[in-house]
C-alpha cells in the first residue's frame, strides 16, 4: 500500500495530474483502506487534494466514507501524528466531504496529543473547527 501513497504524494510534489492514474489510486484505497498506515492515508489524500482531483465526486465521496469507517476503529486516530491529521482534515475539506462527525474526531484526536506546538495547533484549529 505504500506504493500507492508514495506515488499520489511524488505526483502531487512534482505538479504532475493524470486523472485516469489518480482515479486508479482512488480504488485501490476505497477498497483497501484498512491495509493503509496512517501516513499511507494522509499522503494519499493529501496528493489527491493537492491535485484537486474530483472534489465533491461520488468516487471521492465513497472513498472518503470508506476511510471514515476504517477510522473508528478504537485507536484507529490515535495513531496518526498531528501533521497526518491536520493533513487528513485539509484534504476532506479540498474534496469537499464535510463529514463533521470524522472532522469531530480528527479534532479530538488532535487536541489529545499533547505535544502540539502553536504552528500546528493554529492550523489544525483553522481547518478543523473554522472550515470555509
Amino acid at each position: 500500500m505504500q506504493d500507492v501513497a508514495n506515488l499520489s504524494w511524488s505526483m502531487a510534489l512534482q505538479g504532475h495530474y493524470d486523472g485516469r492514474l489518480l482515479d486508479s489510486l482512488v480504488a485501490i484505497l476505497t477498497s483497501k483502506c484498512t491495509r493503509f498506515s496512517p501516513q499511507g492515508i494522509s499522503n494519499t489524500l493529501w496528493g489527491c487534494a493537492t491535485l484537486y482531483h474530483r472534489p465533491g465526486s461520488p468516487e471521492m465521496k465513497t472513498m472518503l466514507g470508506a476511510i471514515g469507517q476504517a477510522l473508528k476503529q478504537k485507536g484507529k486516530l490515535e495513531a496518526f501524528t498531528v501533521q497526518q491529521l491536520a493533513n487528513l482534515a485539509w484534504a476532506m475539506v479540498v474534496l469537499e466531504d464535510y463529514n463533521q462527525q470524522l472532522l469531530n474526531e480528527v479534532g479530538a484526536a488532535v487536541c489529545k496529543i499533547a505535544t502540539m506546538r502553536g504552528k500546528e495547533w493554529g492550523f489544525a484549529t483553522k481547518v478543523l473547527f473554522f472550515p470555509k
